[in-house]
């Protein structure tokens, strides 16, 4: 144990430390970070009580713990689990002596101590654990995780990844948690987690890799929208399912929605049923050229997709065709005389007249008076 523990800190701050690590344990791992911050703010505040903090010992200064200790830290480590979780189920956390708040920090300093291949045998070694408390289990081998990747984020990734154990005892939470970890890896490094994809993915518990690749993309595709659509393929069995709704948060210019386009047409080819590749290239179109959210899609951001795509009208079909689609639900309100315009100038009358009298319609519902004025100078029947 460090000497500043035993040392007569103002007792509501040994308590706020002890049990901020000890329910951190049990409920937010993944906020590790957080609460370093905290326990550094508490800390500080010892300072202020005079007390001499440069007699205590840091965990880099301690020995190297041998096998064996590790072993009985990962016994303690469990027992302290076990412990924490019946006192914090019977309300008994604010009732806990110095003694046992002492011993609950000292368990905690031993696990911070480890270095990434004592932390590993620690993991195997709770997971192995035969009638273990299954929630417990996860709680403890999710904060080692925790720990190892801030030492080394492939190699605990690896470890995760390639353990049909864990990947038995944590079920879908195990892809969450290597999801959310991707997910901020991409965020950071993109580079460094498209490399340990590739590199690793061969060696992945048979189903993770389905699980992981949508996390994984939703933030590649934030970054980087047209390399997506090369890494959905590389690493996704199932590539189409992912367009276009991947795309929906990403405000992407008109080159990049023609770079998009394109691959969208190469990815259709691989489609062999004629009615699905004629699906995905419509559904893509739409998306493209006019969104995937209520009342977003931009006249100018379409009109101007269609023309740097040379879109025929067969392509562009839910423009005019109010059979296939409310228009209305895509455009933005405000832009309905520039749509009706726009139909009266470049698509036959045969085509556009049921969707001019569909949008004129709702608009007068809006707004009548806008509408009736628009119709009038436009000389369009109401």
């Amino acid at each position: 144990m460090r000497r500043w523990l035993s040392l007569r800190v103002p007792i509501g701050i040994t308590i706020t430390l002890g049990l901020i690590l000890a329910y951190f344990i049990l409920t937010n791992q993944s906020q590790l970070n957080q609460l370093r911050q905290t326990n550094e703010s508490l800390l500080a505040e010892t300072k202020t009580s005079g007390l001499n903090l440069n007699q205590a010992s840091s965990p880099s200064t301690r020995s190297r713990p041998n096998a064996r200790d590790v072993e009985r830290i990962a016994r303690d480590f469990m027992a302290y689990g076990v412990e924490f979780k019946t006192v914090y189920n019977d309300d008994q956390v604010s009732k806990l002596d110095q003694a046992t708040r002492d011993r609950m920090i000292a368990q905690m300093d031993d696990i911070t101590s480890l270095n990434q291949k004592e932390l590993q045998r620690l993991i195997e070694i709770i997971s192995a654990e035969p009638d273990f408390d299954p929630a417990v289990r996860k709680n403890l081998i999710t904060f080692a995780f925790y720990r190892w990747l801030e030492k080394n984020r492939p190699a605990a990734l690896d470890f995760f990844t390639q353990s049909p154990q864990l990947a038995k005892q944590f079920g879908r939470s195990l892809t969450n948690m290597v999801g959310t970890t991707l997910q901020l890896w991409v965020d950071q490094a993109p580079d460094e987690a498209i490399a340990w994809m590739r590199n690793s993915r061969d060696q992945f518990v048979d189903g993770i890799l389905n699980f992981i690749i949508y996390p994984f993309a939703r933030s590649i595709v934030l970054q980087r929208p047209i390399e997506t659509f090369d890494l959905v393929n590389e690493f996704s069995e199932k590539p189409h399912s992912f367009f276009p709704v991947i795309l929906q948060n990403n405000d992407l210019s008109i080159a990049q929605r023609t770079s998009a386009l394109a691959n969208v047409r190469e990815m259709a080819k691989d489609l062999e049923d004629p009615v699905a590749q004629k699906e995905f290239l419509f559904k893509n179109t739409k998306a493209l050229v006019l969104g995937q959210k209520n009342k977003q899609g931009d006249f100018q951001t379409a009109i101007d997709t269609i023309q740097a795509n040379n879109l025929q009208p067969e392509e562009f079909e839910f423009i005019w065709n109010p059979a296939i689609n409310d228009l209305g639900y895509y455009i933005k309100d405000e832009q309905t005389g520039q749509w009706i315009s726009w139909l009266q100038k470049n698509i036959p009358a045969e085509k556009s007249s049921r969707r001019i009298k569909q949008l004129l319609k709702s608009w007068q519902r809006r707004d009548p008076a806008a509408a009736h004025s628009f119709a009038a100078e436009h000389q369009l029947q109401e």
